[in-house]
């Protein structure tokens, strides 16, 4: 007897379920991706560019939803921005 179909799974070749060493590539791409933007909101930071930092942050939080030094990073950057913002208007 052959297999049952799954819903949604064509069978055959093609359409079928990525493979294990596709998530691991996937994974793989998106933790360097992940790196690459930490590092890149860090940087934005110290060097006072709260907005940067900001939005490299929210692009973490984007492809990471659960990253904790991004949503650290985000608050402390948008407070950052916000003091910064009353300083400058005073």
């Amino acid at each position: 007897n052959p297999l049952p179909v799954q819903p949604g799974h064509q069978g055959g070749t093609g359409g079928g379920p990525t493979t294990v060493s596709g998530d691991k590539n996937y994974a793989d791409s998106l933790s360097t991706e992940v790196t690459n933007y930490l590092g890149k909101a860090k940087k934005a930071y110290g060097k006072g560019d709260y907005k940067g930092a900001e939005s490299l942050y929210q692009s973490v939080l984007d492809l990471d939803p659960n990253n904790k030094t991004a949503s650290d990073g985000l608050t402390q950057a948008t407070e950052m921005k916000k003091a910064k913002e009353n300083q400058d208007n005073k």
